[in-house]
């Protein structure tokens, strides 16, 4: 039988660490369970890491914590842009034309 280096032996005693750990209330953390289920079900599931968590679920898991954004994860924020640029074109509509920005613009440029 081969010995085993002393240097490779265990030698303090193991300690329990909880990984996940949402809140010290059992139903508060329940709550926050069945959160990191919707937010991740609203990810795209490709646990791409481009957010900085390694998967989606570890993303939502941060953002129930309060240590992320859905942002954070790419697809909802180009979601999230698209979703401001539509806004915001539907502002600029609504703003009368004298006003627009293009057209101010347009009339600085004919003036020179």
């Amino acid at each position: 039988m081969d010995t085993v280096d002393p240097g490779l032996l265990w030698d303090t005693p193991l300690e329990f660490v909880p990984v996940l750990k949402l809140d010290e209330d059992m139903w508060a953390a329940m709550e926050k369970m069945e959160k990191v289920e919707e937010i991740c079900n609203s990810l795209e599931g490709l646990d791409c890491g481009s957010c900085g968590a390694p998967s989606c679920r570890a993303l939502a898991e941060d953002v129930v914590r309060g240590l992320a954004s859905v942002d954070d994860c790419i697809f909802h924020y180009k979601d999230s842009i698209h979703v401001l640029l539509n806004d915001l074109h539907r502002l600029e509509q609504a703003v009368p034309a004298p006003f627009r920005t293009e057209e101010k613009e347009e009339k600085t440029d004919d003036t020179h």
